[in-house]
């Protein structure tokens, strides 16, 4: 009798969505190869890229078995939908993702993983060091005085990220695949909204048993070519991810809670700052983007009650006016109050 021998899976498996990353993709890729925890597997899923991406990703992997590729025929539109192809191809019970353009320090595998063993965690969560060409730290997260021995449930963790900014960085978290595999848009084609993401991470939090923090850095590169700098339409799609949160909330979280009044003044608070910026950029929009971001700003306007949001903030005289005036009126409010 003969039996097949599969080769053990590794400790960790990294995942990374590529889309015309040519750019900086070697150096990413290259940083997750030369981990001093060697026993990974490095799992790239290129979005149907039009550059030099496939090229270079598929001469790495003819030379190093730990990578492995894939292409998409067709575009997503999102990161998370390859992101997520990538985890359902790993072999590995723990997943970090890695993003195409940003690097992760030498030792972070090894040190990210030592940490899930000593706390039992779900998720570990590290800390993000945001960089550009000619600044090497525009800013940490968490800030500064930060403990990073804490271990939090996953419903206090996840309230980190709500509010005006992250207080926490899930930028190449380590995380249970079974928990990735159990969000409910998994390997979902219909999720593209920009930022698709941060309710994807911000579900696993809220599902995790244990959260635990490591100082170790990933690099997360600020560039002017991230779609999130983009003149158009989905700088407006954050407010879908606000919205989302909100619904996850309400099943987790008992009506009138701090955590509800919180995820609703978030999203109210970037509907605020949206609006303002859809007047002040106006003239910098396609007639294509101007259209869809009015629709969207104006469907989540229906979203607020002036009740309810009144009764959880004090709102400002010009807040109260871009609720309960009528959109046209509010934009011109806006203009005038901007010139």
């Amino acid at each position: 009798m003969s039996s097949t021998n599969f080769p053990p899976p590794p400790a960790i498996s990294v995942v990374m969505p590529a889309f015309n990353a040519g750019e900086y993709i070697q150096e990413s890729v290259e940083c997750v190869l030369k981990q001093t925890l060697e026993n990974i597997e490095l799992v790239i899923v290129d979005d149907c890229s039009t550059d030099n991406t496939w090229e270079i990703i598929s001469k790495i992997a003819a030379s190093d078995p730990r990578c492995v590729v894939y292409r998409l025929e067709k575009n997503s539109g999102s990161a998370k939908y390859p992101r997520d192809l990538a985890v359902s191809r790993s072999r590995a019970s723990l997943i970090c993702w890695v993003d195409s353009d940003d690097k992760i320090a030498p030792d972070y595998l090894e040190q990210l993983l030592r940490k899930q063993e000593t706390a039992d965690a779900d998720v570990v969560c590290s800390r993000m060091v945001a960089f550009d060409e000619e600044t090497p730290c525009r800013y940490t997260l968490p800030r500064r005085g930060f403990d990073y021995d804490r271990i939090m449930p996953g419903k206090e963790a996840v309230m980190l990220t709500i509010g005006v900014s992250w207080s926490l960085n899930v930028n190449g978290f380590l995380v249970r695949k079974s928990l990735w595999e159990h969000t409910a848009h998994y390997l979902n084609r219909e999720v593209v909204q920009m930022n698709a993401d941060d309710f994807a991470s911000r579900e696993m939090l809220l599902h995790a048993g244990k959260v635990a923090f490591c100082p170790v850095a990933y690099y997360y590169r600020l560039h002017q070519q991230s779609i999130t700098k983009a003149i158009s339409h989905k700088l407006f799609e954050p407010l879908i991810t606000d919205q989302m949160v909100i619904r996850m909330f309400e099943r987790h979280y008992p009506a009138g809670s701090d955590q509800l009044s919180r995820a609703w003044n978030q999203y109210f608070g970037h509907w605020i700052l949206m609006m303002r910026n859809f007047v002040v950029k106006n003239d910098r929009f396609s007639a294509d983007s101007r259209v869809r971001a009015r629709a969207l700003l104006k469907e989540h306007k229906r979203q607020f009650g002036f009740r309810r949001i009144s009764k959880d903030r004090m709102l400002t005289l010009k807040e109260k006016m871009l609720l309960l005036l009528p959109f046209g009126i509010s934009t011109r409010i806006i203009k005038i109050i901007n010139t």
